[in-house]
């Protein structure tokens, strides 16, 4: 029998901000300082609440963890603030992550916006090159015969 631990919090991950406005959109919702104008097409509703944040070594310690097998970072643009906000534990090793997938497509509801999409995967990629200890493993797609640049849903780091 398989003992997983999955968790999931229902907030933000900063360390900086205490609250934020999260523009409620189902799938497509965010914060609502980080969605652009592309992404924002998509946004049926402008319905917003007030989303406690929290800084992810207080989270981790209240679960107990600080060791990640897997990590799903899927935030419809606010990834590289996420990540930024824990650059200095991952470094340190405070936070230790296996493998990470990360959401890097922009879509604006009918297309790839792909130069935006490339340069969010070119962000990420330079973010892993300069904490170090990770590669590129690969991208995921749902779209099974393009592989460039830009064009898949994820990227998948791993650690060395």
């Amino acid at each position: 029998m398989l003992k997983r631990h999955a968790w999931r919090l229902c907030a933000c991950i900063s360390d900086t901000l205490r609250k934020t406005e999260f523009i409620q959109s189902g799938a497509v919702g965010g914060m609502a300082s980080e969605l652009d104008n592309d992404h924002m097409h998509m946004i049926k509703t402008k319905r917003s609440i007030s989303v406690p944040c929290f800084d992810m070594v207080e989270v981790l310690d209240q679960i107990g963890v600080h060791h990640i097998d897997y990590f799903s970072l899927d935030v419809e643009g606010s990834e590289m603030i996420i990540l930024e906000s824990i650059r200095k534990k991952l470094i340190s090793g405070k936070i230790v992550v296996n493998i990470w997938s990360i959401e890097y497509r922009t879509w604006d509801g009918k297309k790839n916006v792909v130069n935006k999409s490339f340069q969010n995967l070119q962000n990420l990629r330079l973010f892993f090159k300069n904490i170090g200890g990770y590669v590129e493993h690969s991208q995921l797609n749902n779209e099974p015969d393009d592989h460039r640049d830009g064009m898949a849903l994820d990227v998948v780091f791993v650690r060395t």
